[in-house]
């Protein structure tokens, strides 16, 4: 059952729909596990912005309100409520890790703007 889940979200970095032009709204997949308290597939991921960046959360893959894989019907948006937008292997995903808990750390706001974002990741995992 964990490799279908896997195989359904890889880690990397995802943009929330809910995203604006100067007000992005990224999160950081790491890995994909199952509730223990309820056995349902979920992701472990972090938000990047906000009073909650770089702190651990997880999310259900199908919950009918928020799953991470339900689509979103709203009048002003109907798609993915998280769109990937880089990819990771596992060691991307460790500096990124180390990465985003500095930036916590440190009060690094990440960039709203989504190219200066993928930008730092790009040079961060030296795919420039």
């Amino acid at each position: 059952m964990r490799d279908i889940i896997q195989a359904t979200v890889s880690p990397g970095i995802y943009r929330h729909w809910k995203s604006g032009s100067d007000d992005q709204k990224f999160y950081v997949v790491y890995e994909t596990a199952l509730d223990v308290e309820t056995n349902e597939p979920a992701v472990i991921c972090a938000s990047l912005y906000g009073r909650h960046a770089g702190h651990l959360a997880s999310r259900h893959l199908t919950n009918a309100e928020h799953g991470f894989l339900m689509p979103v019907y709203k009048p002003e948006y109907q798609g993915q409520r998280f769109r990937q937008i880089v990819k990771m292997d596992e060691s991307a995903v460790a500096i990124t890790r180390n990465w985003i808990l500095e930036c916590v750390r440190s009060k690094g706001i990440i960039e709203k703007n989504e190219e200066a974002f993928l930008e730092r990741v790009k040079q961060m995992l030296g795919t420039n």
